[in-house]
Formats: C-alpha cells, structure tokens, sequence
C-alpha cells in the first residue's frame, strides 16, 4: 500500500470555508436569477431570499480566506499588485464585484418590490451579477486547476465544484420553497402569494425537477472524473488512491453517500410522482447536500496536497 510522505497542508480549512459558503452564495444567486425570469409572482420569496443571502454567505466567505495563515491584510495584495496571469488576482476582484452587485440587487428588490424585477435597470444589474457568479463558481475550481497538482488538474473540477454549488444553494431555496406561504410578512407579499397560488391551478414542481437534474448531472460527472484520471496520468491515479486511503470512508459514506447517493433517491422518487418535496423531505436534502457538498470540497482540497511518495526513493 502506498504511503503519502509527510504533508503540511498549505491550504487549510479556511480555504475550504470559503470555497463551500462562496459556492452556497453563488448557487443561491444563480437559481434566484433563473426563478426571477419565470413566475415571478409564484417564486418571489425565494427569490427574495436567495438574492438576501447570497453576498453574505460569499462574503463569509472571504473572510475565512482572509484569516488564512493568520495574515488578514494578506488578501489586499492581490488589489494592490494585480497581475492580469494569476487567476488568485482575478479572483479577488470577480467575488468583490460580485458581492457589490448582489448589495445592489438587494438594495432594487426590497425599495421597489417584485416591480423592480420588470425594469431594464435591474436586468442589467442582474446580468451583470450572473456572469460574475459563474466568473466566482468557476473561479473556485480554475484556481486549483492553475496550481498544477495531479488531483486538481483535471479539465472537470472547476465543473463539479459549480455543480455542487448550485446544489448547495438549491438545497437552501427547497426549504424557502416548502415554506413559500408560511414566510410572508409584509401584505404586498401576502397579496402575491394569493396570485401565485392561483396560477396555472396546481404547485410548481420546478425546483423539484431541477434538483434532480443537478443531482444526475453531478453523479454523472463524477463518474466521469474518476474514469478520466486515468487518461490524467500516473500522477493523478496515485493521488486519488492516496485520497482512498487517508480519507476513504469520509469520501463513501459522507461526500458520496450522504452527500449524493441520499438525496438522488429522494429527489429521483418525488420527479416520478410529480410533486414537490414536502418540508420533511426538504430539510433531510437540505441537510444532507449541505454536509456532503461540504465534505466533497474539504477531501479534494486536503487531498490535492499529499505529497506523492517517489517510487525511486
């Protein structure tokens, strides 16, 4: 059995933090913008509250990265001395502007309403919002790509990692979503619930549909991803099965099981009976997507960074 060589992870649980409540934030912008664009009389708490939480969680986000390796102002630099061939410079930027963008939306929403999301001004802030949370969500997994470690290099990380953000964030809006007609306070937002209620006769099982179908996607990838190491090289074949090793059960039962596994039966059982998920169903996908989205990221990082032992040594 192979053993890794002794390991200072560079990159530590922080950067973790930042990639999964950046992803959160990012999933939840992207799915409220999609929401915004169709029945918006129907979706409008959660894209109400999508939009509310999404620069937030990002935020945290970096914070948590600004903590890294105890230098907080370390993170400036990357402002100051910005260097147009380092995805590191332009990630620092994106997720600024981002998170700007998502403080304007918000500021839009909550001083004129479900009107505001008819007007041209708000649709081109909206736009611009879109491209740069796919800019951070691909970020995310771009900048390890860059970094040129066996495990990361692979063309599919910087998809999984958005993929299991808009799951991360999907999961939040499910429950938002169970609870659309239990979280209206202000009376314009009662008055809409009575519309959306009415529309069409029957509940709108889209976010139903379209968590499923991440989820199959996700699962699809990640078969994917394993069978293209392979083609990756040696390299990366010996890193994944150091990642076996030191983090096997971890990766089965939680990024694999819970995280995945679980919640594709769940979602699969609720699209063939075409109904939405109840608010039991809701919370264990909520649940369980969160921690498995969580575990995914904090294996891969972690892995990525063993040190390949030199057969020659």
């Amino acid at each position: 059995m192979m053993e890794a060589q002794a390991v200072h992870a560079v990159w530590d649980y922080r950067i973790v933090i930042d990639l999964f409540l950046g992803g959160v934030g990012v999933g939840l912008f992207l799915l409220a913008t999609y929401f915004s664009f169709t029945a918006k009389e129907r979706n409008w708490t959660v894209i109400k509250t999508g939009y509310l939480l999404s620069p937030f969680f990002v935020g945290a986000g970096v914070l948590a990265l600004m903590s890294e390796l105890g230098k907080p102002l370390r993170m400036f630099s990357t402002y100051i001395n910005f260097n147009p061939t380092s995805i590191t410079s332009w990630g620092g930027y994106i997720q600024t502007l981002f998170i700007l963008s998502g403080f304007a939306i918000i500021y839009f929403l909550f001083k004129q309403g479900i009107e505001s999301l008819r007007k041209t001004s708000f649709k081109s802030i909206q736009i611009v919002g879109l491209l740069l949370a796919v800019g951070t969500g691909l970020y995310h997994g771009l900048l390890l790509a860059s970094l040129g470690r066996p495990l990361w290099m692979n063309g599919l990380i910087p998809v999984l990692f958005l993929l299991s953000s808009l799951l991360a964030g999907a999961s939040l809006l499910l429950v938002l979503g169970a609870f659309s007609t239990k979280v209206f306070h202000s009376a314009s937002d009662k008055a809409i619930a009575e519309v959306a209620a009415t529309i069409k006769g029957k509940p709108d099982h889209t976010l139903t549909y379209m968590f499923t179908i991440l989820l199959v996607l996700q699962a699809a990838l990640m078969i994917v991803w394993r069978a293209t190491l392979n083609a990756t090289g040696l390299e990366a074949m010996n890193n994944y099965q150091l990642m076996i090793e030191h983090y096997g059960m971890i990766w089965w039962l939680v990024a694999i099981g819970v995280g995945l596994v679980v919640p594709l039966v769940i979602s699969v059982l609720y699209s063939i009976r075409k109904v939405s998920f109840s608010v039991g169903a809701s919370f264990i996908l909520m649940i369980s997507t969160l921690i498995g989205s969580y575990a995914f990221k904090h294996i891969i990082i972690y892995a990525g960074q063993l040190n390949i032992p030199n057969p020659f040594m």
